[in-house]
């Protein structure tokens, strides 16, 4: 008998474990920021690459598929993830200074489309958090 699982099944498949310990993880006591809704030490690692006080706001979901953090700047916005089973490393995929988004189109309650003015499309879902007020900050900090 002969299962076909693609790469991209595989990829998706470890994507939810990796979600799914982080949940547990974070649920059994581990420190958050404060005010945030992230471990402290990816909190760390985005205050060394963005630079002390210029996390707003940061929402849990997925960028394209990919389990992180969208993290609302002062200037850009930006999302991050873990990478790696054993030598885990933060992975800054997207920092986008907000006068490059073009749009935002409402895609259902948990989710959203930022279209940059290069015409490239970047899709976010929210796991725990409806949309409505991530893209009202969001829109707040285009303007």
């Amino acid at each position: 008998m002969v299962h076909n699982i693609s790469v991209y099944s595989i990829k998706q498949m470890i994507n939810i474990s990796i979600y799914c310990c982080r949940k547990i993880f974070i649920s059994k006591g581990s420190v958050t920021a404060p005010g945030y809704n992230m471990a402290q030490k990816w909190y760390e690692e985005a205050e060394k690459k963005l630079g002390q006080g210029n996390i707003e706001k940061s929402y849990e979901g997925q960028l394209d598929g990919q389990y992180g953090y969208l993290l609302l700047g002062k200037k850009e916005l930006s999302f991050v993830h873990e990478e790696g089973l054993f030598r885990k490393k933060v992975v800054f995929d997207l920092n986008l200074p907000y006068n490059n988004i073009k749009k935002i189109d409402h895609k259902g309650d948990h989710g959203f489309a930022l279209n940059q003015t290069n015409g490239k499309t970047y899709i976010f879902a929210s796991k725990d958090t409806k949309v409505s007020p991530i893209e009202k900050t969001l829109e707040a900090l285009i303007k």
